[in-house]
Protein backbone atom coordinates (compact mmCIF):
# COMPACT_ATOMS: atom_id res chain seq x y z
CA UNK A 1 0.00 0.00 0.00
CA UNK A 2 2.79 2.43 0.91
CA UNK A 3 4.55 1.71 -2.38
CA UNK A 4 1.37 2.48 -4.35
CA UNK A 5 0.99 5.84 -2.58
CA UNK A 6 4.67 6.60 -3.22
CA UNK A 7 4.33 5.74 -6.92
CA UNK A 8 1.23 7.90 -7.32
CA UNK A 9 3.06 10.77 -5.58
CA UNK A 10 6.06 10.44 -7.89
CA UNK A 11 3.78 10.67 -10.92
CA UNK A 12 1.44 13.41 -9.70
CA UNK A 13 3.89 15.93 -8.16
CA UNK A 14 5.62 16.80 -11.49
CA UNK A 15 2.23 16.95 -13.19
CA UNK A 16 0.93 19.39 -10.57
CA UNK A 17 4.05 21.54 -11.04
CA UNK A 18 3.46 21.73 -14.81
CA UNK A 19 -0.21 22.58 -14.34
CA UNK A 20 0.65 25.37 -11.87
CA UNK A 21 3.30 26.74 -14.26
CA UNK A 22 0.80 26.69 -17.12
CA UNK A 23 -1.79 28.49 -14.98
CA UNK A 24 0.71 31.20 -14.02
CA UNK A 25 1.81 31.67 -17.63
CA UNK A 26 -1.71 31.83 -19.04
CA UNK A 27 -3.03 34.00 -16.21
CA UNK A 28 -0.27 36.58 -16.49
CA UNK A 29 -0.51 36.77 -20.30
CA UNK A 30 -4.30 37.10 -20.09
CA UNK A 31 -3.92 39.95 -17.57
CA UNK A 32 -1.61 41.89 -19.93
CA UNK A 33 -3.89 41.30 -22.93
CA UNK A 34 -6.91 42.35 -20.87
CA UNK A 35 -5.14 45.58 -19.91
CA UNK A 36 -4.23 46.31 -23.54
CA UNK A 37 -7.87 45.85 -24.56
CA UNK A 38 -9.05 47.96 -21.62
CA UNK A 39 -6.62 50.78 -22.50
CA UNK A 40 -7.90 50.79 -26.08
CA UNK A 41 -11.53 50.91 -24.91
CA UNK A 42 -10.76 53.75 -22.46
CA UNK A 43 -9.09 55.74 -25.24
CA UNK A 44 -12.07 55.38 -27.56
CA UNK A 45 -14.58 56.16 -24.80
CA UNK A 46 -12.76 59.19 -23.35
CA UNK A 47 -10.91 60.85 -26.24
CA UNK A 48 -7.68 60.64 -24.22
CA UNK A 49 -4.50 58.78 -25.09
CA UNK A 50 -4.11 55.58 -23.09
CA UNK A 51 -1.24 53.13 -22.97
CA UNK A 52 -0.11 49.98 -21.29
CA UNK A 53 3.46 50.19 -20.05
CA UNK A 54 5.49 47.43 -18.45
CA UNK A 55 9.02 46.59 -17.43
CA UNK A 56 11.23 43.51 -17.43
CA UNK A 57 13.30 42.43 -14.42
CA UNK A 58 15.87 45.14 -15.24
CA UNK A 59 13.32 47.93 -15.63
CA UNK A 60 12.06 50.79 -13.48
CA UNK A 61 9.25 48.75 -11.86
CA UNK A 62 10.55 45.15 -12.24
CA UNK A 63 8.20 42.66 -13.95
CA UNK A 64 5.16 44.90 -13.57
CA UNK A 65 2.71 46.72 -15.86
CA UNK A 66 -0.16 49.20 -15.70
CA UNK A 67 -2.56 51.33 -17.74
CA UNK A 68 -1.84 55.07 -18.01
CA UNK A 69 -3.82 57.88 -19.60
CA UNK A 70 -3.34 61.52 -20.47
CA UNK A 71 -5.44 64.30 -21.92
CA UNK A 72 -3.86 65.19 -25.29
CA UNK A 73 -5.70 68.54 -25.33
CA UNK A 74 -3.73 70.22 -22.53
CA UNK A 75 -0.87 72.56 -23.46
CA UNK A 76 1.87 70.04 -22.63
CA UNK A 77 0.42 66.53 -22.16
CA UNK A 78 2.45 64.44 -19.72
CA UNK A 79 2.32 60.76 -18.83
CA UNK A 80 2.13 59.92 -15.11
CA UNK A 81 5.41 59.51 -13.24
CA UNK A 82 6.91 56.02 -13.26
CA UNK A 83 6.93 55.34 -9.52
CA UNK A 84 5.86 52.21 -7.65
CA UNK A 85 2.24 52.48 -6.59
CA UNK A 86 -0.40 50.02 -5.46
CA UNK A 87 -3.24 52.51 -5.92
CA UNK A 88 -5.04 54.09 -8.85
CA UNK A 89 -4.75 57.87 -9.39
CA UNK A 90 -6.87 60.16 -11.52
CA UNK A 91 -6.44 63.91 -12.07
CA UNK A 92 -7.91 66.39 -14.54
CA UNK A 93 -5.32 65.47 -17.16
CA UNK A 94 -3.76 62.11 -16.10
CA UNK A 95 -4.78 58.59 -15.16
CA UNK A 96 -2.60 55.85 -13.67
CA UNK A 97 -3.83 52.40 -12.70
CA UNK A 98 -2.07 50.45 -9.98
CA UNK A 99 1.02 48.47 -10.95
CA UNK A 100 0.35 44.76 -11.44
CA UNK A 101 3.37 42.73 -10.36
CA UNK A 102 3.86 39.46 -12.21
CA UNK A 103 6.29 38.34 -9.51
CA UNK A 104 3.84 38.62 -6.63
CA UNK A 105 0.48 38.14 -8.35
CA UNK A 106 1.47 35.38 -10.78
CA UNK A 107 3.98 33.29 -8.86
CA UNK A 108 7.24 34.72 -10.11
CA UNK A 109 6.33 35.28 -13.76
CA UNK A 110 8.62 37.62 -15.68
CA UNK A 111 8.55 39.71 -18.84
CA UNK A 112 10.95 39.51 -21.76
CA UNK A 113 10.81 42.04 -24.60
CA UNK A 114 11.99 42.04 -28.18
CA UNK A 115 15.58 43.13 -28.61
CA UNK A 116 16.46 42.67 -24.95
CA UNK A 117 15.03 46.03 -23.82
CA UNK A 118 13.73 46.74 -20.34
CA UNK A 119 10.23 48.05 -21.14
CA UNK A 120 7.27 47.72 -23.44
CA UNK A 121 4.43 50.07 -24.25
CA UNK A 122 1.43 50.35 -26.55
CA UNK A 123 -0.29 53.72 -26.89
CA UNK A 124 -3.81 54.28 -28.25
CA UNK A 125 -5.46 57.46 -29.50
CA UNK A 126 -9.20 58.22 -29.39
CA UNK A 127 -9.74 55.93 -32.41
CA UNK A 128 -8.09 52.98 -30.66
CA UNK A 129 -5.02 53.02 -32.92
CA UNK A 130 -1.51 54.46 -32.71
CA UNK A 131 -1.75 58.26 -32.40
CA UNK A 132 -1.55 60.09 -35.74
CA UNK A 133 1.02 62.50 -34.31
CA UNK A 134 3.64 62.26 -31.60
CA UNK A 135 5.01 58.87 -32.63
CA UNK A 136 8.30 59.86 -34.22
CA UNK A 137 10.04 57.51 -33.91
CA UNK A 138 7.33 54.85 -33.78
CA UNK A 139 8.88 53.53 -30.56
CA UNK A 140 7.34 56.53 -28.77
CA UNK A 141 3.98 54.75 -29.11
CA UNK A 142 4.79 51.08 -29.76
CA UNK A 143 7.85 49.51 -28.20
CA UNK A 144 9.11 46.08 -27.23
CA UNK A 145 6.53 43.87 -28.93
CA UNK A 146 6.20 41.00 -29.18
CA UNK A 147 6.62 40.52 -25.46
CA UNK A 148 6.91 37.21 -23.66
CA UNK A 149 5.69 36.09 -20.28
CA UNK A 150 8.15 33.59 -18.83
CA UNK A 151 7.79 31.31 -15.81
CA UNK A 152 11.36 30.68 -14.58
CA UNK A 153 10.34 27.58 -12.59
CA UNK A 154 8.67 25.88 -15.55
CA UNK A 155 5.56 26.29 -17.60
CA UNK A 156 5.09 27.43 -21.15
CA UNK A 157 6.20 30.84 -22.39
CA UNK A 158 3.36 33.00 -23.71
CA UNK A 159 4.06 35.57 -26.42
CA UNK A 160 1.88 38.65 -26.91
CA UNK A 161 1.75 40.60 -30.16
CA UNK A 162 -0.15 43.79 -31.01
CA UNK A 163 -0.73 45.59 -34.30
CA UNK A 164 -0.77 49.29 -35.08
CA UNK A 165 -4.53 48.97 -35.49
CA UNK A 166 -4.82 47.82 -31.87
CA UNK A 167 -5.32 44.09 -32.35
CA UNK A 168 -3.76 41.75 -29.81
CA UNK A 169 -3.11 38.03 -29.73
CA UNK A 170 -1.39 35.42 -27.56
CA UNK A 171 0.62 32.64 -29.14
Amino acid sequence: MVSIVAMISLISIPLIGRVVGQYRSEGSADAVVGSIREARAKAVASGWQYRVIGYTSGGTIPDAFRIEGRDPNVAVPQWPAQVPSSTRTFTADQYADRWTSLRTEYGGAQFAVTGGGTRFLMTFDSRGTLPATGCIPITNCLEGFPISVVIPTGGPTRNIQVTTAGGVQIY
